[in-house]
């Protein structure tokens, strides 16, 4: 079974700001029992600390849908049409970047959205992008395990994808790729099933709100 950010520079993460709040507010009303000076300085020095773990924690909260949708310059309804494997684990180096990385030639079908001043995909028009590829060992799980913007295999193979398997799995599908402006194809891109596309134009039909593609006037009546 095969399905469905921006690069890799989108992670999860287990710190919650709410979280940091809570325990800072628990912290504070706590030192409110101490008397004088003391309690004066344990308060201010305690403060600075929580503004310093917030600031950390929302620096480093998971981009939402959004933010991964909107992170392009164009959104096209697209068929690949070939596909490779550029994974660096198949050079014979197990710990290295990038993993789960797959090269697609996909030829336009339609586009839902664009950037002013972008060049902007005809139909028709075939393009170079990269985009991930994660094997999902346990979907069933939690929601968490699916990310967002990438395409999953299911089940896990248990090694990089080779270019022929690549080609088995992906040939001749459609998806939506959300592509990342760049000088030189390849092109970033994150890729979403067709399941999504109401979502996506929804998003995209208020593009100001989330600093998403405009919508493609003569695709989307």
């Amino acid at each position: 079974m095969v399905s469905t950010d921006p690069g890799a520079a989108l992670t999860r993460t287990s710190i919650d700001a709410t979280d940091v709040l809570k325990s800072c507010h628990t912290e504070l009303h706590g030192q409110a029992a101490m008397a004088g000076k003391r309690r004066m300085d344990l308060r201010v020095a305690f403060g600075l600390v929580c503004i310093q773990l917030l600031a950390s924690a929302e620096a480093i909260m998971p981009a939402t849908r959004e933010q991964i949708l909107c992170n392009s310059s164009e959104i096209v309804i697209a068929t690949i049409i070939q596909g490779a494997s550029a994974d660096c684990r198949l050079k014979g180096l197990p710990n290295c970047d990038p993993q789960d990385v797959v090269r697609f030639s996909i030829r336009i079908d339609g586009v839902l959205g664009v950037r002013k001043h972008e060049h902007g995909y005809r139909i028709g028009d075939i393009t170079e992008v990269t985009t991930r590829a994660v094997q999902i060992t346990h979907p069933e799980l939690s929601a968490d395990h699916i990310p967002a913007g990438d395409l999953f295999v299911v089940p896990a193979l248990g090694h990089a994808l080779t270019d022929s398997e690549v080609s088995s799995l992906f040939l001749g599908k459609v998806y939506i790729f959300a592509v990342q402006s760049r000088p030189n194809p390849p092109f970033w891109s994150s890729t979403w099933d067709l399941q999504y596309q109401s979502w996506i134009e929804g998003i995209i039909h208020n593009a100001d709100q989330y600093n998403c593609p405009e919508p493609n006037s003569v695709w989307l009546q």
